[in-house]
Protein backbone atom coordinates (compact mmCIF):
# COMPACT_ATOMS: atom_id res chain seq x y z
CA UNK A 1 0.00 0.00 0.00
CA UNK A 2 1.63 3.17 -1.20
CA UNK A 3 1.10 6.59 0.36
CA UNK A 4 2.44 9.78 -1.25
CA UNK A 5 3.66 12.89 0.53
CA UNK A 6 0.90 15.50 0.86
CA UNK A 7 2.32 18.30 2.99
CA UNK A 8 4.62 19.06 5.89
CA UNK A 9 8.12 20.00 6.74
CA UNK A 10 11.21 18.66 4.98
CA UNK A 11 12.20 17.33 8.41
CA UNK A 12 8.79 15.78 9.09
CA UNK A 13 10.11 13.67 11.99
CA UNK A 14 10.69 16.90 13.91
CA UNK A 15 7.91 19.14 12.60
CA UNK A 16 5.20 16.83 11.21
CA UNK A 17 3.85 15.78 7.86
CA UNK A 18 0.96 14.17 6.02
CA UNK A 19 0.72 11.44 3.38
CA UNK A 20 -2.25 10.47 1.25
CA UNK A 21 -3.62 7.53 -0.68
CA UNK A 22 -6.63 7.86 -2.99
CA UNK A 23 -9.12 5.09 -2.17
CA UNK A 24 -12.09 6.08 -4.32
CA UNK A 25 -13.23 8.74 -6.79
CA UNK A 26 -13.47 11.34 -4.00
CA UNK A 27 -12.07 9.58 -0.92
CA UNK A 28 -8.56 9.66 0.50
CA UNK A 29 -6.78 8.08 3.45
CA UNK A 30 -4.43 10.43 5.28
CA UNK A 31 -1.55 9.44 7.56
CA UNK A 32 -0.45 12.34 9.75
CA UNK A 33 2.72 12.42 11.85
CA UNK A 34 2.94 14.86 14.75
CA UNK A 35 5.93 15.45 17.00
CA UNK A 36 4.52 15.97 20.52
CA UNK A 37 7.39 18.19 21.63
CA UNK A 38 6.99 20.49 18.61
CA UNK A 39 3.20 20.57 19.08
CA UNK A 40 2.96 20.99 22.84
CA UNK A 41 6.32 21.94 24.31
CA UNK A 42 8.66 19.90 26.46
CA UNK A 43 8.06 16.21 27.10
CA UNK A 44 8.23 14.60 30.48
CA UNK A 45 10.36 11.53 31.17
CA UNK A 46 9.02 8.43 29.41
CA UNK A 47 6.40 10.29 27.38
CA UNK A 48 5.66 9.42 23.76
CA UNK A 49 7.54 11.57 21.27
CA UNK A 50 5.20 11.13 18.29
CA UNK A 51 1.59 10.60 17.31
CA UNK A 52 0.59 8.97 14.03
CA UNK A 53 -3.04 9.05 12.98
CA UNK A 54 -5.01 7.60 10.10
CA UNK A 55 -8.15 9.27 8.81
CA UNK A 56 -10.38 9.47 5.75
CA UNK A 57 -11.38 12.60 3.84
CA UNK A 58 -14.38 12.54 1.52
CA UNK A 59 -14.56 15.37 -1.04
CA UNK A 60 -18.13 14.45 -2.00
CA UNK A 61 -19.44 16.25 1.12
CA UNK A 62 -19.87 19.57 -0.68
CA UNK A 63 -21.08 21.59 2.32
CA UNK A 64 -18.04 20.60 4.39
CA UNK A 65 -15.77 21.18 1.40
CA UNK A 66 -17.05 24.74 0.93
CA UNK A 67 -16.74 25.46 4.68
CA UNK A 68 -13.20 24.04 4.68
CA UNK A 69 -12.09 26.09 1.68
CA UNK A 70 -13.62 29.27 3.10
CA UNK A 71 -11.72 28.66 6.36
CA UNK A 72 -8.54 28.83 4.24
CA UNK A 73 -9.58 32.20 2.80
CA UNK A 74 -10.86 30.89 -0.54
CA UNK A 75 -14.01 32.21 -2.18
CA UNK A 76 -16.65 30.16 -3.99
CA UNK A 77 -18.42 31.89 -6.90
CA UNK A 78 -20.82 30.04 -9.20
CA UNK A 79 -19.19 26.72 -8.32
CA UNK A 80 -15.67 28.01 -9.02
CA UNK A 81 -13.09 28.15 -6.25
CA UNK A 82 -10.85 31.21 -6.15
CA UNK A 83 -7.97 32.22 -3.92
CA UNK A 84 -9.16 35.45 -2.35
CA UNK A 85 -5.63 36.87 -2.09
CA UNK A 86 -4.89 37.22 -5.78
CA UNK A 87 -8.11 36.25 -7.56
CA UNK A 88 -6.58 33.20 -9.23
CA UNK A 89 -8.46 29.94 -9.55
CA UNK A 90 -7.48 27.29 -7.04
CA UNK A 91 -6.88 23.91 -8.59
CA UNK A 92 -6.24 20.40 -7.52
CA UNK A 93 -8.12 18.02 -5.35
CA UNK A 94 -5.10 17.59 -3.06
CA UNK A 95 -5.44 21.23 -1.95
CA UNK A 96 -9.07 20.44 -1.15
CA UNK A 97 -8.07 17.27 0.73
CA UNK A 98 -5.62 19.27 2.86
CA UNK A 99 -8.25 21.97 3.51
CA UNK A 100 -10.82 19.43 4.67
CA UNK A 101 -8.33 17.50 6.79
CA UNK A 102 -7.06 20.67 8.43
CA UNK A 103 -10.61 21.88 9.06
CA UNK A 104 -11.45 18.61 10.82
CA UNK A 105 -13.77 17.12 8.20
CA UNK A 106 -12.19 13.70 8.50
CA UNK A 107 -13.13 10.30 9.84
CA UNK A 108 -10.63 9.28 12.54
CA UNK A 109 -9.73 5.63 11.85
CA UNK A 110 -6.67 5.05 14.00
CA UNK A 111 -4.35 6.84 16.41
CA UNK A 112 -1.02 5.65 17.83
CA UNK A 113 1.46 7.22 20.27
CA UNK A 114 5.03 6.16 20.86
CA UNK A 115 8.69 6.93 20.34
CA UNK A 116 9.47 4.64 17.39
CA UNK A 117 8.09 6.54 14.43
CA UNK A 118 8.61 3.75 11.87
CA UNK A 119 6.66 1.34 14.07
CA UNK A 120 3.82 3.87 14.44
CA UNK A 121 3.66 4.43 10.69
CA UNK A 122 3.66 0.65 10.19
CA UNK A 123 0.56 0.43 12.41
CA UNK A 124 -1.15 3.05 10.25
CA UNK A 125 -0.18 1.23 7.05
CA UNK A 126 -1.49 -2.10 8.39
CA UNK A 127 -4.76 -0.47 9.44
CA UNK A 128 -5.10 1.05 5.95
CA UNK A 129 -4.73 -2.43 4.46
CA UNK A 130 -7.33 -3.82 6.89
CA UNK A 131 -9.77 -1.09 5.80
CA UNK A 132 -9.76 -2.48 2.26
CA UNK A 133 -12.12 -5.13 3.64
CA UNK A 134 -15.68 -3.73 3.50
CA UNK A 135 -16.68 -5.16 6.90
CA UNK A 136 -13.54 -3.75 8.58
CA UNK A 137 -14.20 -0.36 6.96
CA UNK A 138 -17.84 -0.27 8.11
CA UNK A 139 -16.83 -1.30 11.64
CA UNK A 140 -14.23 1.49 11.75
CA UNK A 141 -16.69 4.09 10.43
CA UNK A 142 -19.23 3.03 13.05
CA UNK A 143 -16.80 3.19 15.99
CA UNK A 144 -17.25 6.03 18.53
CA UNK A 145 -14.28 8.42 18.34
CA UNK A 146 -14.95 11.16 20.89
CA UNK A 147 -16.40 11.78 24.35
CA UNK A 148 -19.97 12.42 23.15
CA UNK A 149 -19.98 9.15 21.22
CA UNK A 150 -19.80 10.42 17.62
CA UNK A 151 -18.95 7.63 15.21
CA UNK A 152 -16.10 8.18 12.76
CA UNK A 153 -18.70 8.75 10.01
CA UNK A 154 -20.63 11.33 12.10
CA UNK A 155 -17.38 13.07 13.04
CA UNK A 156 -16.37 13.30 9.37
CA UNK A 157 -19.72 14.84 8.46
CA UNK A 158 -19.57 17.24 11.42
CA UNK A 159 -22.85 15.82 12.77
CA UNK A 160 -23.42 16.76 16.40
CA UNK A 161 -27.13 16.48 17.07
CA UNK A 162 -27.47 12.70 16.63
CA UNK A 163 -24.54 11.83 18.91
CA UNK A 164 -25.65 14.36 21.52
CA UNK A 165 -29.22 13.04 21.61
CA UNK A 166 -28.00 9.43 21.67
CA UNK A 167 -25.50 10.26 24.43
CA UNK A 168 -28.10 12.02 26.57
CA UNK A 169 -30.43 9.02 26.32
CA UNK A 170 -27.52 6.80 27.45
CA UNK A 171 -26.62 9.09 30.37
CA UNK A 172 -23.36 10.36 28.84
CA UNK A 173 -22.24 13.42 30.86
CA UNK A 174 -20.15 14.74 27.95
CA UNK A 175 -23.20 14.65 25.67
CA UNK A 176 -25.17 16.46 28.38
CA UNK A 177 -22.53 19.20 28.47
CA UNK A 178 -22.47 19.39 24.66
CA UNK A 179 -26.25 19.83 24.63
CA UNK A 180 -25.85 22.92 26.83
CA UNK A 181 -23.35 24.35 24.37
CA UNK A 182 -25.51 23.52 21.33
CA UNK A 183 -28.57 24.91 23.16
CA UNK A 184 -31.53 25.71 20.90
CA UNK A 185 -30.82 23.12 18.21
CA UNK A 186 -30.96 20.35 20.82
CA UNK A 187 -34.01 21.82 22.55
CA UNK A 188 -35.87 22.01 19.23
CA UNK A 189 -35.45 18.25 18.89
CA UNK A 190 -37.20 17.40 22.13
CA UNK A 191 -34.39 17.63 24.67
CA UNK A 192 -34.59 20.34 27.26
CA UNK A 193 -31.58 22.58 27.69
CA UNK A 194 -29.60 21.97 30.86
Amino acid sequence: MSFKFLTGDVCWEDYGGKWYRKTGPKTFLIIEVMNWEDASGELGPGESTHNVSLSEVDLSDEESLVDSLRSCGWEIEDGEVFNSYDGSEVGGELAMVEAMHGYGCKAPLGDWNGSKIKKLMSHAGKKAIDLEDTDEYEDAMGTPVNAIGSTAREYQRQELLGPILRGISEGNASADLASAVEGPSVAENGVEET
